[in-house]
C-alpha cells in the first residue's frame, strides 16, 4: 500500500499567465517547488511505499475559459507528465469545474454519442466513471497513459472507508454567481432539490425551479459554455480586464488583494448555508455524515479547513470537516495564493487527512516554500 490513500488539488488554472504554474521560458513558476512537496508529502516509510493511491483533481485545472485551448492543454499535459514522471500514482480521478467544464462537454458528448450536448441525458455521472476517456488523454497525458488508472466523474466523487466520508466537488454548483444570476431570471438554483436538477438550472434560461443536479447542471451549461467559453477571444478579454480594473478602483477586495472570486471565504454564512443545502437536497446526503465526513471542494480560491472537532457545519444534525484547496493564481505582489494539497495519510492507526499550504517568502532565511519574486513577476499579468 502507497502511504497517501489520497490527494486532492484544484484551481490550478494550467495555462493562465497569472497561474503560479505557468509553464513560463523563465523560473518565474512554482511547477518544481509543487512537484517536490508532492514527492516529500509522498515519501513512505517502513510500513507503507512511496506514492499515491488517488490523485483527484477537482475541477478547473485546465484554464478553457481565458487561455486558450493549445495553450491550456499544453500547460496541463507538461505538468501532469512531469508529476507522473516522479510521483507513483496508481490513479487519477478527474472533476471537471466551472473553466474546464467545455472538456466535459466533449468527455460526455462522446460518451452519449451525440452531436450537441443539450440531447445528453443524464449530464451527470456520480455513481460511476465515463468509460471513454481517449479524449482526456490525448489533451492531457501521454497517449500510451493506460486508460484503466483514469477516472472521470462529474461534478463529484466519493470516496468511503469504514469510519470515513470523503466527498470531492468543485463547488461551482453552490457558487454565488448564480445567485446573482436569479436578478436576470437566468437561474433559480436555490429551489433545486436533486443534483441532476441543479445540473439543469445551471444550462436552461428558464423561471422553472430546478428540482434535482441534472437541472443545475442545464444552467451551468449556459454560464460556463455559451457564455464564458464560447466568447474567449481578445475583444473579451479587453472588456473583463477594463471592468476588472474598474472594479479594483471601486471596490477594493477585503483581503488586500487584486484577486475577487465570485464566492466568499470558508467560513462566512453564504458558504455554511450553501454546502448544508448542496449536501442534503441536491445530493441526497443522509445517513453518510454519521461516519467523520469530509467535504473538499475549491472554487473560491480561499484555501482553509473547518474541522468537525470545530463545530461550524451541521449536516442532518451532524457535524462535518470542511476543506477549501484553494487557488493557484496569483493574487497580487504581496499575498501568496491559497495553493493548498489535500491528502489522506496512511497510518497505523489509520487514515489521517492533512493540508499543506505552499506559502512564498522575502529572504532565504525567512519560513516559506519559495521566493516573492515570482509572484512580482507572475503578478504583472493580472488584469
Amino acid at each position: 500500500m502507497k502511504i497517501l490513500k489520497l490527494m486532492a488539488l484544484s484551481d490550478l488554472h494550467l495555462g493562465e499567465h497569472e497561474s503560479v504554474l505557468f509553464k513560463s521560458e523563465d523560473s518565474f513558476n512554482l511547477i518544481d517547488t509543487t512537484i517536490n512537496k508532492i514527492i516529500e508529502l509522498s515519501s513512505g516509510d517502513k510500513n507503507f511505499n512511496n506514492g499515491i493511491e488517488q490523485l483527484i483533481l477537482i475541477g478547473d485545472i485546465i484554464e478553457l475559459s481565458e487561455a486558450t485551448d493549445e495553450e491550456a492543454y499544453i500547460n496541463t499535459k507538461f505538468f501532469l507528465t512531469s508529476l507522473l514522471n516522479k510521483v507513483k500514482i496508481d490513479k487519477i480521478v478527474y472533476i471537471p469545474g466551472n473553466h474546464d467544464h467545455h472538456l466535459w462537454v466533449e468527455l460526455l458528448t462522446k460518451e452519449r454519442g451525440k452531436d450537441n450536448y443539450g440531447d445528453c441525458t443524464p449530464k451527470t455521472q456520480v455513481n460511476s466513471s465515463i468509460s471513454n476517456k481517449e479524449i482526456f488523454i490525448k489533451y492531457c497525458l501521454q497517449s500510451n497513459y493506460p486508460s484503466e488508472r483514469i477516472d472521470i466523474y462529474y461534478p463529484n466523487y466519493r470516496f468511503e472507508t469504514d469510519n470515513a466520508y470523503y466527498f470531492f466537488d468543485h463547488g461551482h454548483l453552490f457558487s454565488k454567481v448564480l445567485d446573482m444570476f436569479n436578478i436576470f431570471t437566468f437561474t433559480t438554483a436555490g429551489n433545486a432539490k436533486s443534483l441532476e436538477d441543479l445540473k439543469e438550472h445551471t444550462y436552461k434560461f428558464t423561471d422553472g425551479n430546478a428540482k434535482s443536479l441534472e437541472d443545475l447542471e442545464e444552467r451551468t451549461y449556459i454560464f460556463s459554455e455559451i457564455i464564458w467559453y464560447k466568447t474567449k477571444g481578445k475583444l473579451r478579454e479587453i472588456a473583463y480586464d477594463w471592468l476588472r480594473k474598474f472594479n479594483l478602483e471601486l471596490f477594493r477586495s477585503v483581503r488586500g488583494t487584486t484577486f475577487r472570486e465570485d464566492c466568499k471565504s470558508l467560513l462566512d454564512d453564504y458558504i455554511r448555508e450553501k454546502i448544508r443545502w448542496y449536501l442534503k437536497e441536491i445530493c441526497g446526503i443522509k445517513n453518510e455524515v454519521e461516519k467523520d465526513f469530509h467535504f473538499i471542494f475549491g472554487h473560491t480560491h480561499h484555501g482553509g479547513r473547518s474541522l468537525k472537532a470545530d463545530r461550524k457545519v451541521r449536516v442532518n444534525g451532524k457535524f462535518i470537516s470542511l476543506w477549501n484547496t484553494g487557488g493557484w493564481l496569483v493574487p497580487s505582489k504581496v499575498f501568496s495564493p491559497e495553493a493548498c494539497i489535500f491528502y489522506v495519510k496512511q497510518t497505523q492507526n489509520g487514515l489521517k487527512p492533512d493540508m499543506y499550504k505552499l506559502v512564498s517568502k522575502e529572504k532565504p532565511e525567512d519560513e516559506g516554500d519559495y521566493s516573492k519574486e515570482i509572484l512580482r513577476e507572475r503578478a504583472k499579468y493580472i488584469g
